[in-house]
């Protein structure tokens, strides 16, 4: 699997509201770094895991939609857009 697709399958996981998916596609140390205004990060897999239950209790019908996506080498940048229903 190259990073580009697995980069897709972690943002395709999110529309399966199922927290073990998406952590499957991160490593132990996983940070989590929030930008916007009312994110907070985490650092580690399982911390992750235990905070995905809530941002699902938020939003509903989550779905990421890649706009763009650079592979470079090791490293994969993707510009996305979320959707969701607000709870």
């Amino acid at each position: 699997m190259t990073n580009a697709e697995l980069a897709r399958r972690y943002l395709d996981a999110f529309a399966t509201a199922d927290a073990d998916a998406i952590v499957r596609h991160v490593s132990d140390d996983f940070e989590n770094i929030q930008v916007g205004v009312l994110g907070t990060g985490c650092t580690g897999k399982d911390t992750y895991r235990e905070r995905l239950s809530g941002f699902f209790a938020d939003f509903a019908n989550l779905k990421y939609t890649v706009e763009e996506l650079i592979d470079s080498c090791d490293k994969v940048v993707v510009a996305y857009k979320m959707t969701c229903t607000e709870n």
